[in-house]
């Protein structure tokens, strides 16, 4: 007598992982990285952050910019900041968001670490 035995197969997997604190992202500086996330401070209502922080803002951008009213472009509310700026934090190059902007990338950092985001 043959006896077939069924049982289900679970695939397991890890938990993903929640980010509970800030990054190390800074300008290379005599103390070493500093746990800011490329977030250096603020100017004349505007956000100073690093070549990292720019290039994590614009990759949301390519993600999730389509989502908003007018979309928005790769650049939207970014500028290079100025040369005083940079000598500031010892910095060859940084970047200053608007606050406008800040706020959608908050809304597009979210979207990113949740499994099905939602339209603002």
């Amino acid at each position: 007598m043959l006896a077939v035995a069924v049982s289900g197969c679970n695939t397991v997997a890890p938990a993903p992982v929640k980010q509970r604190q800030a990054s190390f992202d800074s300008v290379p500086d005599e103390h070493g990285s500093l746990q800011n996330s490329g977030v250096l401070g603020f100017t004349n209502h505007l956000l100073i952050i690093t070549p990292a922080a720019h290039a994590r803002y614009t990759n949301l951008v390519a993600r999730f910019g389509w989502k908003f009213t007018p979309p928005l472009a790769s650049e939207a509310g970014v500028t290079p900041a100025d040369a005083a700026t940079c000598a500031r934090f010892h910095a060859a190059a940084l970047w200053l968001v608007d606050v406008p902007h800040v706020d959608l990338w908050a809304t597009m950092n979210r979207w990113a670490n949740n499994p099905q985001p939602k339209p603002p």
